[in-house]
């Protein structure tokens, strides 16, 4: 026979497990939601050429996400040169911008496109304004979000050959209830705000970069790329000290010319070719770096000068103390 008190025990423990046993459908999933449009009169045969992605309107967020979503522009680029188009390094963009006094966002999208066309010497800009970026973690809940608008002009007639509205998703909970740890590591996770906002960036400019218009059946006969297969490093999602070498590994076809970009902080780090189509390269940390959660990304160039591009997808590196 059971007391009052007992009673009320079991009756509390039995809400406790009820929950628990709810958290354990609640799994990792994601959604996203693009529209778009091509314009009617566009024809891939008379696509451009030569085409710049201009610096993202960062203005709708606040300072902290800005500093995090101007990544983004890096993440879309990189995903955007797979296509078929001639693609101007954003570095060598923004020198132009900035030796013609362009550093402002809203002062360069208030620039007519003519303008930007000839001192960029392109065929087409693409504008990006994001609107929104989040995360949010809760005590069983996990969601990082970006939303953002983008558009191709051609310059060569002014129109908008494709523009596209898009939001990608990444929601998460326990997986499964075999641990308590593994609520409270992706609580850790989730909490690395530029780590988590990167990995949604790509998502996002993978599948939105889908969607763009890609003339390579008109021009595969003039234009061909390098093939890279792999690329691999030694880093494993720890904060990189003082004397640590990084080291890159690409293999791709043979006798080309391999660099390696870590983020926008260093670029265009040189590879050697240990062996036909295998190209490594090193770089060593100093006292003085300061980096954080930075993309790796392998390019090989052919003798026209055609570019391929490879992100290494498994994880970003970190150097010393970031201030």
């Amino acid at each position: 026979m059971y007391t009052f008190d007992t009673l009320l025990m079991k009756y509390f423990i039995s809400i406790i497990n009820t929950a628990i046993l709810g958290m354990f459908f609640f799994v990792a999933l994601g959604c996203s939601s693009i529209q778009k449009r091509v314009s009617d009169d566009f024809q891939l045969k008379n696509a451009p050429v030569r085409v710049a992605v201009l610096p993202f309107d960062l203005s709708a967020l606040n300072a902290e996400d800005q500093e995090i979503a101007a990544l983004f522009r890096r993440v879309f680029y990189n995903r955007f040169s797979y296509l078929a188009y001639i693609d101007m390094d954003i570095n060598e963009i923004n020198e132009v911008l900035s030796e013609n006094m362009l550093t402002d966002v809203e002062d360069i999208y208030l620039l007519s496109y003519d303008y930007l066309a000839e001192i960029l010497d392109v065929d087409a800009l693409i504008y990006c304004t994001v609107k929104k970026v989040s995360n949010l973690t809760t005590g069983i809940y996990a969601e990082t979000s970006i939303e953002a608008e983008l558009k191709m002009v051609d310059t060569r007639t002014g129109s908008i050959i494709w523009e596209a509205e898009s939001k990608e998703v990444a929601l998460s909970g326990i997986l499964s209830p075999s641990s308590v740890v593994t609520l409270i590591q992706k609580q850790i996770d989730n909490s690395k705000k530029r780590e988590a906002l990167i990995k949604i960036a790509d998502k996002f400019s993978k599948k939105i970069v889908k969607t763009i218009p890609n003339p390579s059946p008109f021009i595969v006969n003039n234009i061909q790329l390098p093939k890279i297969y792999t690329l691999k490093t030694n880093i494993n999602n720890k904060t990189k000290d003082e004397g640590f070498i990084l080291e890159v590994h690409l293999t791709g076809e043979k006798g080309m010319k391999a660099t390696f970009d870590i983020g926008d902080w260093k670029t265009d780090l040189s590879m050697e070719e240990q062996y036909p189509g295998e190209y490594i390269g090193h770089y060593k940390v100093m006292i003085e770096d300061h980096l954080k959660s930075a993309l790796i990304v392998g390019k090989l160039e052919n003798s026209d000068g055609f570019v391929s591009k490879k992100n290494y997808e498994k994880g970003l590196v970190s150097f010393g103390s970031v201030y």
